[in-house]
């Protein structure tokens, strides 16, 4: 269909870096949508409408995207949407300083996707407290929370495509990795899935 035509041209545009093109793609697809188009596509639309913007550094289209595919998930009833879009919101919140909020709704998706068993979600939500704990100087944390979400995404669970995977080398662990205690990160990514959220659940900034 013309919508799956435009959703998949944008993500791969997206992997590209194309981020311009990327955003035209996904707003054909509301395009095509209209406002009355089903609530889980419209989701999916501003979902990725949020994920380009935030990947081209722009926050505030990031997160009017994300707060609105918020609302169409809550009315579907959508668990895994609802921690998809509350992880999206977390996001821009740590890029614009408060990380506070950003980690309440970054443990109330880990919550969802642990209850889901979504691995690829554990693994961004894992990604994004790792980098709350590395931007205020909690190292050790940092390290095993990078090498857990790591192992998550190399699970068969995770079902990532190689240049997905090659995005998430790139954007997340190949800087991180270069930085932080090996035995920390090997210890990270030896955790249990249920170690790893635990330990995601308690962080606490601490002061230095």
């Amino acid at each position: 269909s013309t919508l799956d035509s435009l959703i998949g041209q944008g993500k791969v545009l997206m992997l590209q870096e194309r981020y311009d093109e990327a955003t035209a793609a996904f707003a054909e697809c509301l395009e095509v949508l209209g406002e009355h188009g089903n609530k889980t596509d419209l989701a999916y639309a501003h979902s990725d409408l949020s994920e380009v913007a935030f990947r081209k550094g722009d926050y505030a289209t990031a997160w009017r995207h994300a707060e609105e595919s918020l609302r169409l998930r809550h009315e579907a009833r959508s668990e895994w949407g609802i921690a998809t879009a509350q992880q999206q919101l977390a996001q821009v919140e740590h890029k614009l300083g408060r990380p506070g909020a950003a980690l309440r709704r970054v443990k109330e998706s880990l919550t969802i996707f642990e209850h889901l068993q979504a691995k690829r979600g554990l693994a961004d939500s894992l990604l994004l407290v790792a980098a709350i704990a590395q931007d205020n100087g909690d190292t050790g944390v940092t390290a095993q929370l990078f090498g857990a979400a790591e192992s998550l995404l190399d699970s068969r669970g995770a079902q990532l495509a190689r240049p997905q995977r090659d995005y998430y080398e790139k954007a997340h662990l190949a800087r991180a990795r270069a930085g932080l205690d090996q035995q920390a990160w090997a210890a990270g990514r030896d955790l249990s899935l249920e170690r790893a959220v635990l330990l995601a659940q308690d962080y606490a900034p601490e002061e230095h």
